[in-house]
């Protein structure tokens, strides 16, 4: 049996549409950003068209628009994997607390998962999936946190020798 038996991946372009239309603007108030008109875009978002295709680029450019990372999320999710956002800048003392108990949260969420799945003594593929999914974001949680931490490495200056007092009078 492959890993991927009970994974159910989300579709990108799917995952897109949908932050999309929960946004104020809905689709149609993104399509400006790609120089598309509302009709263009909704065709481009339906399955029933097949000649309209969302490029990569214009997924990139509607996600910025819409504050969302959905649409890198579910491509890494196709690979196995996860995204994970670096920090723009270095993280305070605040940022860290933050993102070790945004880590505890996460795990917290897998073992309820999982702790439901097994109340009554079977694992079930839905049961499993959604495991998979909190894990997925407990995953990336601890990836964003390493990230933080990285911010705040720096290196070391040379170490100076200082002569002692008694080898300077000599």
């Amino acid at each position: 049996m492959s890993q991927d038996t009970f994974v159910i991946k989300r579709d990108p372009v799917r995952a897109l549409r949908d932050a999309l239309e929960a946004t104020p603007e809905g689709i149609a108030g993104h399509a400006k950003v790609v120089a598309r008109s509302p009709g263009v875009m909704y065709n481009k978002f339906s399955d029933a068209d097949e000649r309209y295709e969302v490029t990569v680029r214009e997924a990139l450019a509607l996600s910025r628009s819409a504050d969302t990372l959905v649409f890198a999320e579910a491509v890494a999710e196709q690979f196995g994997g996860v995204f994970v956002p670096l920090p723009l800048a270095a993280p305070t003392q605040f940022d860290l607390q933050e993102a070790f108990g945004d880590v505890q949260i996460e795990v917290g969420k897998v073992f309820a998962a999982h702790k439901l799945a097994r109340a009554d003594g079977v694992v079930t593929p839905q049961e499993f999936a959604e495991i998979e999914d909190q894990a997925y974001d407990a995953v990336a949680t601890l990836l964003r946190l390493v990230a933080e931490i990285q911010a705040t490495v720096r290196p070391l200056p040379p170490l100076q020798v200082v002569p002692q007092a008694d080898e300077r009078a000599a």
